[in-house]
């Protein structure tokens, strides 16, 4: 923080938390790792973002390959349809498939065209 936060007990606000940079490679396919669903909209709501990159192509999605442990994690298939929780928990860590492998972390992600998940 640029213009750090004194609290009550003479630190700073934020202390003693880790970094992003700090957390382990792919922390969203973790056990534990919490996903969300935005539905229709891929602004993430608890991170601000310009509602301009809802509409903004030249912004990168990563969209899921179906082959993906995650996808299935999120998707939840059921007689060939995603069933979509509103919270998805991963109850194990999974590999990285296809583009998953090439992204540090994420902030929301589309599971098929137009239903997407923040992390």
């Amino acid at each position: 923080d640029r213009f750090p936060k004194i609290d009550m007990q003479n630190g700073f606000i934020g202390d003693h938390y880790p970094l992003c940079e700090d957390f382990p490679d792919k922390m969203f396919l973790k056990k534990g790792a919490t996903f969300r669903l935005l539905g229709s909209s891929s602004l993430p709501e608890l991170i601000e973002d310009d509602e301009e990159f809802d509409k903004d192509q030249t912004i990168k999605r990563l969209t899921l390959n179906t082959t993906s442990d995650l996808y299935s994690a999120l998707c939840r298939e059921e007689s060939g349809k995603c069933q979509f929780a509103a919270e998805v928990v991963l109850d194990s860590t999974y590999d990285c498939h296809d583009q998953e492998c090439y992204v540090d972390t994420l902030r929301v992600v589309e599971v098929i065209p137009g239903i997407y998940y923040e992390y």
